[in-house]
C-alpha cells in the first residue's frame, strides 16, 4: 500500500440520495480510483474513454481529494457492480501526478483457512474534528476466510483501536472505498455496514471475482489479469535462490485462547493488551524508518518481559500505514512460492537475533551494497544482549556491521515508572476479562499495590492483572514478588496438567508432570517416537510401558502443540519458562541424562536439540537452580560440547556454547579442550576466544601459586588469546593480551634467555602485527625490528633451528616497511627472505617450498611497486611456477594461492604491456576459482568476484566489449545476489592481489 495514492471522496447530493455521501479511494494509476460503489451510488457511469471536465460543477461529478492537496478534484464513475459494491472512477487529467514512493498495487486473492493480516487507509466518522475536515485512519486487523462464505465478501476483525459507538450509523462511516491490503497485495475494497457489526469488525468486496471482467481488465490493463494467491506468510526473496517468511506482526487470538492457556494471552504476538506508552522510542523507530539518509540497521534490546516484540510490532503495524511492507522474518517456515521483494519500502523485524547469525550475515550483506536510488530497507534486530553474538557477526560481515548500524535502544527492566503502572494494569485487566473464562466481578477488584520494583517490568504488570481477571489474586507487596507472581501463573498450567493427563497411567504427582513438560521444553523433540522415548528419562515413566509414555506425549502434545519440529513447542513466554525450570524438582538430573540421550540418539537432530538445550538454560541461568544445572552440565560434558560445536562450526551451537561458558564458566576443563580448536574458523571465532580467555584465567591461578611452573604456560596462552581476539576484529583487547604476553616472556627471558627467548621473539612478532591492525605502524615496526634482531642472534647460533622463523619475521618486517611507504628497505627485507627461503626450500622442499612462494608473490608486489615490473614478472613467474606445482599435488591446500598468484601474474604482465598473455592468466584464475567456489561458497566467492572484474577489464582492453560486458554482468550477479564483497573500483583500474599479513610463528 502507498499512502501517497489514498484519496478523499465526496459524492454531493443524487436523485436517488438526499444527502452527500463521504467515503474513499485508493488511485490505481494517475486518473484512476478504486472505491466502493455505494460511495457514488445515483451518479451516472461514463464511458471509459470519456474525458473529464476540469470543473466541479456538473451533474454527476464526484469530488475527490488526494492526500496532501487542499483542493477537490472531478471524477466520473467508468465501472461500477452495484451487486459487489465496487466501483471505479477517473479524474481529471489535470490531477496531480502520484507520489515516486512506490510501484502500483498487484493483485492478490486469499488462499487456505489460516487467518491473513490486512490493512487500509481511509477517512471514517471517528476521524472528523470539529471544523468537519477528516483525517485518516489506518485500520490493522485479520481477515477471516471462513466468515461471510455465502456473500463472497471478507470479514476484518480490527485490532487497531476501534472507535466507540455512535448513536446513529457507523463510526467507520467514510471508510467505505477504501482498498484493502495483505502486503503489497490488494484483495479488497472496504464496504461497511453500519447497522450489522460492531466497531471492532468491517466487512470488504473481494476484487479477485471482479476481475473476471472483460471490461475491468480493459479499464485497468492487462497486468489486472494477474492475481496472486496468498496465505497468512508472505516470502521474502532475499537473493536468487534463498528466501524467508515474513510473518505478520500481530496474530489472531482463537476462540479457545484464554480457556485452554491463559498464560499465552500475555504473548505479545496477539496483542490483546493495547499498546501503551513507549511514545518516544516509537517515534525515534518511525524516525528512523522514514530518514532516508539513516543507516538502515538497528538493534533493540531488552530484558525478557521488557516490551521488545511488541513495540517492533506496533512499528511494524505503523509503518504498514505509510506504505511500507514490514514484519517479522521467519527463517524457520520451508520455502515456498515467493511474493515478495525487496521492490518496495521494506522494515524487517528478527526476533532472537543472537540465535540467527547466518541469516543476519547475509542480510547485512545485502544492506551493505544497497543502492542509493533503490526503496528503503531497515533491518531491526531484537535481543537481550550483545555478548559473544554482535562480534562474531561484525567479524563475519568485514565489519560491515558496526558501519550500518544505528545508535541502538534499550529496553531494560527498570523503565516502566511507577506513575505508569496502575494505567498498564487497568488497561490489561479490562482486556484480559473479554477473554479469560468466568472473569472477576468489576465491583471486587480493588488496584493493587505496584510500587515494588519487579513491576517496572511491563510483563509483570500484565501477568498481575491477569490473575486478577481470573480471580487468582496473588500478594504484590512483601518478599518475592516477582517470584510469587510469576509462579502464580505457572500454577494455572499446572491446573491444567492435573486436570487433563491421562488418567489411566500411574504419576508421582504433580513433580512427575512439571519435569515432563520441563524435559519437552528443554529437549524439543522433534516427532512423536522422539517424545515417547524421552520420557524414560523420569523416574515415574523409566519402566513405564511404551503405550503408557506414547499416552503421556500425545498429552503433551496437546498440550502446547508444535508444528513440528519440534513436535512440542516451548512453555512461553519466556520469563514463565524461566520459572518452570527454576521451580522444576531435581532439575539438573534431568538436564545431564537428557543431554546425554540426545547425543546417544542417531535418529535425533541432535545438533538443534542440544542447542535448544543450551538456549534455554542460558536465558534462566540468572535463577540458582538453573544456573546449576547449566554448571553441572558444562562441568561434565565440555568435550563433548565441543565436539558437536566443532562438527558444526556454521550452526548455532558455537556461539551459544561461547555463551553459556560465559555464563558458566569452566577454566580448567577449557585449559584442557582449548588445544583441539582449529587454528582459523569464523564460525568458532567467539568460542575460540571464550575457551583461550578461561584457559588464560587457568593457568594466571596456577601461576600465583607456582609461578615458576605455570608462568611459562600463561604466556603461551596469552599469546594465543592475543590472536583468538583479532580473530574476532577485537584489537584492543588482542594487544592488551600480547602486551602482558611480552612483558612475561621478556621476564621469563631475562633470567633464563636460553630457554624463552625463542618464546619472546614469538610474542614480538605477533605484537607487531596486532600493532599493524590499530594503524601504530611505527610501534609495530619496532617490535618487528626486535623480532628480527633476535631471530639473527638465534639463527647465528643454531641456524638449522630458526632460519625458518627469522624468514618468516623478515617477510612481516617487509609489510611492515611496506605500510610506512619505506618500500626499498621492504624490498631488501622480502629479498632477504626469498634468499633464506630458498635455501631452506633447496634441502627440505616439501616443508619450505610453500613459504618460498609466498615470499615469491610478496617479492612481486614490492617490485611493482618500485615500477621494476621485468623484475616483478620474474618472481611472480616463479610463485606461479611452484604454486601449479604445489596444486597439482595437493589442490585443496594450494590451489587457492596459485589463483592468487595468477592474478598478480596478470596484473605484471598488464604493466609490460602483454595484454594478450595477461588475458590468459586471468582466464585461468577465474577458472580455479570457479571450482573453489562450487565447492566452498562462502570463502571464494568475493575472490571470484574479483577475478572476474580484473577479466572483463582485460577482456575490454582488447577490445572484446561483449564478452567483456557479460562477465561484468556475473560479478555484479555474485555481489547483488550473494550480497559478498565491497566493489572497488575496478571499473578503471585492474586490482593486484597481494599476499600481505602476519607471516611467520603467532
Amino acid at each position: 500500500m502507498d499512502v501517497g495514492r489514498v484519496i478523499e471522496l465526496y459524492a454531493p447530493p443524487a436523485p436517488t440520495r438526499a444527502a452527500g455521501e463521504v467515503g474513499s479511494g485508493y488511485r490505481l494509476t494517475e486518473q484512476l480510483v478504486l472505491t466502493a460503489a455505494h460511495v457514488v451510488a445515483g451518479l451516472p457511469v461514463a464511458a471509459p474513454d470519456a474525458p473529464v471536465l476540469d470543473t466541479l460543477e456538473p451533474a454527476g461529478v464526484c469530488q475527490a481529494r488526494p492526500i496532501g492537496h487542499a483542493d477537490w478534484l472531478p471524477a466520473v464513475v467508468v465501472w461500477r457492480n452495484e451487486a459487489a459494491d465496487v466501483a471505479v472512477l477517473r479524474l481529471t487529467a489535470n490531477a496531480p501526478r502520484l507520489p515516486p514512493a512506490g510501484p502500483a498495487p498487484r493483485w492478490g486473492r486469499m488462499e487456505g483457512t489460516e487467518p491473513i493480516a490486512v490493512s487500509a487507509v481511509g477517512f471514517p466518522w471517528a476521524q472528523e474534528r470539529p471544523n468537519r475536515v477528516r483525517d485518516t485512519e489506518h485500520l490493522y486487523g485479520f481477515l477471516a476466510p471462513a466468515a461471510q462464505l455465502k456473500s463472497g465478501q471478507l470479514a476484518v476483525t480490527v485490532l487497531t483501536s476501534p472507535p466507540t459507538e455512535r448513536n446513529s450509523g457507523s463510526p467507520w462511516a467514510g471508510m467505505s472505498g477504501a482498498a484493502l491490503f495483505a502486503g503489497p497485495f490488494l484483495i479488497g475494497v472496504v464496504v461497511v455496514d453500519p447497522g450489522r457489526f460492531g466497531t471492532d469488525r468491517v466487512v470488504a468486496a473481494a476484487v479477485a471475482p471482479l476481475l473476471a471482467d472483460p471490461a475491468l481488465i480493459a479499464l485497468l490493463g492487462p497486468s489486472a489479469a494477474i492475481v496472486t494467491p496468498m496465505g497468512p506468510r508472505l516470502r521474502l526473496a532475499l537473493t536468487a535462490d534463498t528466501s524467508l517468511a515474513v510473518m505478520p506482526p500481530y496474530r489472531p487470538p482463537t476462540a479457545w485462547l484464554g480457556t485452554r492457556q491463559p498464560a499465552r494471552l500475555l504473548l505479545p504476538e496477539y496483542g490483546i493488551v493495547p499498546f501503551l506508552g513507549r511514545e518516544q522510542e516509537l517515534q525515534t523507530l518511525q524516525a528512523w524508518c522514514l530518514n532516508g539518509p539513516s543507516r538502515p540497521l538497528r538493534l533493540l534490546l531488552g530484558a525478557g518481559g521488557a516490551g521488545k516484540s511488541r513495540l517492533a510490532a506496533e512499528v511494524c503495524v505503523r509503518m504498514a500505514g505509510h506504505g511500507w511492507q514490514a514484519g517479522l522474518a521467519d527463517p524457520d517456515t520451508p520455502g515456498g512460492r515467493v511474493e515478495l521483494t525487496f521492490d518496495r519500502a521494506t522494515l524487517l523485524v528478527v526476533d532472537d537475533a543472537d540465535l540467527h547469525g547466518r541469516l543476519l550475515e547475509a542480510l547485512v550483506r545485502i544492506l551493505g551494497y544497497w543502492p542509493p536510488d533503490a526503496p528503503p530497507v531497515r533491518l531491526l534486530l531484537l535481543a537481550r544482549h550483545t555478548a559473544g553474538w554482535w562480534a562474531i557477526l561484525n567479524q563475519r560481515t568485514d565489519h560491515l556491521t558496526d558501519d550500518l548500524a544505528e545508535e541502538s535502544l534499550a529496553l531494560m527492566e527498570g523503565e516502566l515508572p511507577d506513575s505508569e503502572r496502575a494505567t498498564h494494569h487497568l488497561q490489561a485487566l479490562t482486556a484480559f476479562t473479554r477473554h479469560v473464562p468466568n472473569p472477576a466481578d468489576a465491583a471486587e477488584r480493588t488496584a493493587p499495590d505496584l510500587t515494588d520494583a519487579a513491576f517496572a517490568n511491563p510483563l509483570l504488570v500484565h501477568m498481575t492483572a491477569l490473575l486478577t481477571a481470573a480471580s487468582a489474586e496473588v500478594p504484590t507487596t512483601g518478599n518475592a514478588v516477582r517470584e510469587r507472581v510469576l509462579d502464580a501463573v505457572l500454577d494455572w498450567e499446572r491446573a491444567r496438567w492435573a486436570e487433563t493427563f491421562p488418567s489411566d497411567v500411574p504419576t508421582g504427582g504433580a513433580t512427575t508432570r512439571q519435569q515432563a513438560v520441563a524435559a519437552a521444553t528443554l529437549l524439543a523433540p522433534p516427532d512423536e517416537a522422539a517424545t515417547t522415548a524421552l520420557l524414560t528419562l523420569i523416574r515415574d515413566f523409566s519402566d513405564a510401558a511404551v503405550g503408557a509414555r506414547a499416552a503421556v506425549a500425545t498429552w503433551l502434545h496437546e498440550l502446547y502443540p508444535g508444528a513440528g519440529p519440534p513436535w512440542i513447542s516451548p512453555l512461553r513466554p519466556d520469563l514463565l519458562t524461566e520459572q518452570l525450570l527454576t521451580t522444576c524438582p531435581d532439575l539438573a538430573d534431568l538436564v545431564l541424562p537428557g543431554y546425554d540421550r540426545l547425543t546417544a540418539d542417531d535418529r535425533a537432530p541432535g545438533g538443534a536439540q542440544v542447542a535448544q538445550l543450551l538456549t534455554e538454560l542460558t536465558r534462566a541461568a540468572t535463577r540458582p537452580p538453573v544456573h546449576q544445572a547449566l554448571d553441572r552440565l558444562l562441568a561434565t560434558r565440555l568435550p563433548d560440547l565441543l565436539t558437536t560445536a566443532l562438527a558444526d562450526p556454521a550452526g548455532q551451537l558455537p556461539d551459544l556454547l561461547s555463551r553459556a561458558l560465559a555464563l558458566a564458566p569452566q577454566p580448567q576443563s577449557a585449559a584442557a579442550q582449548v588445544a583441539r580448536l582449529p587454528q582459523r574458523s569464523i564460525g568458532l571465532a567467539a568460542l575460540a576466544v571464550t575457551l583461550t580467555a578461561q584457559a588464560v584465567a587457568a593457568y594466571r591461578d596456577l601461576a600465583v601459586t607456582d609461578p615458576d611452573t605455570h608462568t611459562p604456560t600463561l604466556a603461551t596462552s596469552l599469546n594465543h588469546l592475543s590472536v583468538r581476539l583479532a580473530d574476532l576484529g577485537r584489537a584492543e583487547d588482542a594487544l592488551t593480551a600480547i602486551d602482558e604476553a611480552v612483558t612475561l616472556r621478556r621476564r621469563l627471558a631475562a633470567t633464563h634467555p636460553d630457554a624463552y627467548t625463542p618464546d619472546l621473539a614469538r610474542s614480538l612478532n605477533n605484537l607487531s602485527n596486532r600493532l599493524a591492525d590499530l594503524g601504530r605502524a611505527e610501534d609495530a615496526l619496532t617490535a618487528i625490528d626486535e623480532a628480527v634482531t633476535t631471530y639473527r642472534t638465534l639463527t647465528a647460533a643454531q641456524p638449522d633451528a630458526y632460519t625458518p622463523d627469522l624468514a618468516g619475521s623478515l617477510n612481516n618486517l617487509s609489510n611492515r616497511l611496506a605500510d610506512l611507504g619505506r618500500t626499498e628497505d621492504a624490498l631488501t627485507a622480502i629479498e632477504e627472505a626469498v634468499t633464506l627461503r630458498r635455501r631452506l626450500a633447496a634441502t627440505q622442499p616439501d616443508a619450505f617450498t610453500p613459504a618460498l612462494a609466498r615470499s615469491l608473490h610478496n617479492l612481486s608486489n614490492q617490485l611493482a611497486d618500485l615500477g621494476r615490473a621485468g623484475d616483478a614478472l620474474t618472481a611472480i613467474e616463479e610463485a606461479v611456477t611452484l604454486r601449479r606445482r604445489l596444486a597439482a599435488t595437493q589442490p585443496d591446500a594450494f590451489t587457492s594461492d596459485l589463483a592468487s598468484s595468477l592474478q598478480t601474474f596478470a596484473y605484471v604482465l598488464a604493466e609490460l604491456g602483454r595484454d594478450r598473455d595477461a588475458l590468459a592468466a586471468d582466464e585461468e584464475a577465474v577458472t580455479l576459482y570457479r571450482g573453489l567456489n562450487t565447492r566452498h561458497l562462502d570463502r571464494y566467492r568475493d575472490a571470484l568476484t574479483t577475478a572476474l572484474r580484473n577479466l572483463a577489464i582485460g577482456l575490454r582492453t582488447l577490445g572484446r566489449d561483449a564478452e567483456a560486458e557479460q562477465t561484468k554482468r556475473e560479478a555484479a550477479r555474485l555481489e547483488a545476489e550473494a550480497g559478498y564483497g565491497r566493489p572497488g573500483p575496478m571499473e578503471l583500474v585492474r586490482l593486484v592481489v597481494r599476499t600481505v599479513g602476519p607471516d611467520g610463528p603467532a
